[in-house]
């Protein structure tokens, strides 16, 4: 029999692994190409889209960090529904929303598509040796057709009631673990501070009431000082705010899980999202980090999404560019699609991940579509750079209303609806970090620049009412402000000697600044190292002094 898999990530490989020695061909998809060699050189075949894996295969499976995950997957362009033919069967093993697994399944109906939701419990371990727990909601008939492939996966499969029951019950199962590493962790702490070795208290208690299949798998990783992550923070948060929204849906109270989410955020800000539950007490079995892996971690971007406007060139392809460099995942937006795409091929070239969406930021229909489209790739966003913008210098009174309005709807209107697309999912993750890209302009004005400098003194003051709105989000909010920076556009400005001279008289360093001078501060304020820097302009002008001073010279600008 032919199957199709959707998603290779920590747990896929292992359950597609299994399926190939049970002796099923299996089709493969994944947007990380590394991910679908492991899988390959065991003897899947690549598919080069879902929708292609639907194409081919009549049995689905797709095993997704999380609900836009799968509705990407699914129901998006080149998706399973756009391949598949009717009476193909859909087994969603993703742990999502209950409510978005309903969403998924009437799509797939419309479609003749039958679907079940089988989340998974055991993490990689059991994935690897097939004794997952499945929990599945759907229909019964279903269920019972895919019962066999379901168990070369998993030691146990339980059919717990209809479409979204399965997901259901896997956060029921998350709460339980999430609590019951939480009191572990506290209970073992307690010991040790105490002076009990921690592994006499282990064998003293896990035969009593207090044992349980947590304890027994993560103390002994714990007392040895193994925090391979086997499920990382980032996707126990995803689930456990899932369970609260879900919670507060049906009127189930949740003030246990609501205190450890706040602890697991905590852990996401000290860097630790894409890490096991870690535990760095010397007198614990654990290795607490140097000064310097502290400071690469406090400024790495690894496992954060960057939604970039502006990318395509000058500062903001360098920025880009040097985010990924910096760990992060890089959805590249900008109107000049052949541009962009030249960007990610230079990413990925240097190893980096990154992906291309020609948005209009003037257009809120092609924003949102571009937003959608990133965290249907990477699941979230974390971090929001606005750096797309326009001018064209010109005196006060030559600017007509035409160009006024093309620099104020995209210098100024762009950042507004940008950020009111980008923001809900920052909101709902708790998280998140604003980058607006200001200017100069903001405190020392050039002739020839009043469109171009008002768009961008309100970019700032945009900046600083997200500041104090969303903090309560944990969302933080910055504007850095670059001063005279030399790029392919200005090239000419600065090989002109009347004008350079001018500029450099007004710059402390005595140079022109290059995109790569802005990176570094961009990188600070995406990450955890600037946890509390919120609502603050950062100008980089290399001690720009002077302020307002006229134009003294006959040439043009």
């Amino acid at each position: 029999m032919k199957l199709g898999f959707i998603g290779l990530g920590i747990m896929g490989k292992p359950m597609v692994k299994n399926l190939l020695k049970a002796g099923y061909e299996v089709t493969v998809y994944d947007i990380i190409k590394e991910n679908i060699k492991a899988v390959t050189d065991a003897g899947a075949m690549e598919a080069s889209s879902a929708k292609e894996v639907a194409q081919e295969c009549r049995i689905i499976i797709t095993m997704l960090p999380n609900s836009p995950h799968v509705k990407q997957a699914v129901m998006g362009e080149n998706g399973v529904l756009e391949g598949a033919e009717e009476g193909t069967i859909l087994i969603d093993m993703s742990s999502i929303a209950p409510l978005a697994s309903q969403e998924i399944a009437k799509a797939c109906e419309e479609k003749g598509v039958r679907m079940i939701d089988a989340p998974v419990s055991g993490g990689e371990p059991k994935a690897v040796d097939g004794t997952l727990s499945i929990m599945a909601g759907g229909s019964e008939e279903v269920f019972k057709e895919v019962y066999d492939i379901l168990l070369v996966m998993g030691g146990s499969a339980v059919h717990c009631g209809e479409i979204g029951a399965g997901n259901t019950t896997k956060l029921a199962n998350q709460v339980i673990v999430a609590l019951n590493i939480a009191a572990v962790s506290e209970a073992f702490m307690l010991s040790t501070r105490a002076g009990v070795d921690p592994e006499k208290v282990f064998r003293a208690i896990r035969g009593g009431l207090a044992g349980s299949t947590v304890m027994d798998a993560k103390v002994p990783m714990i007392t040895a000082g193994d925090f391979k992550p086997g499920f990382k923070i980032d996707l126990h948060i995803k689930d456990l705010n899932n369970a609260l929204e879900t919670g507060h849906g049906v009127g189930a109270p949740l003030p246990l899980t609501a205190q450890v989410m706040e602890i697991l955020q905590n852990l996401r800000m000290d860097g630790c999202g894409q890490e096991a539950y870690r535990q760095s007490d010397p007198q614990w079995g654990g290795r607490k980090m140097s000064v310097a892996e502290k400071l690469q971690k406090m400024f790495s971007l690894e496992g954060k999404t960057v939604l970039f406007t502006g990318a395509a060139g000058g500062i903001g392809s360098a920025i880009a560019s040097g985010m990924a460099e910096a760990g992060g995942k890089i959805a590249l937006c900008d109107i000049n699609k052949s541009q962009l795409e030249k960007v990610q091929s230079d990413i990925e070239a240097q190893g980096g991940t990154a992906s291309c969406h020609q948005m209009d930021v003037t257009d809120k229909e092609n924003i949102r579509k571009c937003v959608e489209e990133a965290v249907g790739l990477y699941g979230q966003i974390d971090v929001l750079v606005n750096c797309a913008g326009i001018n064209k210098r010109e005196g006060f009174m030559d600017v007509d209303e035409e160009t006024y309005d093309r620099i104020m709807d995209i210098n100024l209107k762009g950042v507004f609806l940008v950020t009111q697309a980008v923001a809900p999912y920052m909101k709902n993750q708790k998280s998140g970090s604003i980058i607006n890209i200001g200017s100069h302009n903001t405190g020392s004005i050039l002739g020839g620049c009043a469109v171009y400098g008002a768009t961008k003194c309100g970019v700032l003051s945009f900046t600083r009412s997200m500041a104090v709105e969303w903090a309560k989000y944990n969302i933080r909010a910055n504007c850095v402000s670059p001063g005279h920076i030399q790029t392919a556009l200005t090239v000419p400005t600065w090989e002109h000697p009347v004008r350079a001279k001018y500029l450099l008289e007004r710059i402390a360093l005595n140079r022109p600044g290059y995109p790569e001078d802005i990176t570094g501060v961009c990188i600070l304020l995406a990450s955890d190292a600037s946890s509390y820097i919120t609502g603050t302009e950062i100008r980089v002008d290399g001690g720009c002094i002077a302020g307002g001073q006229p134009w003294p010279y006959d040439t043009a600008f």
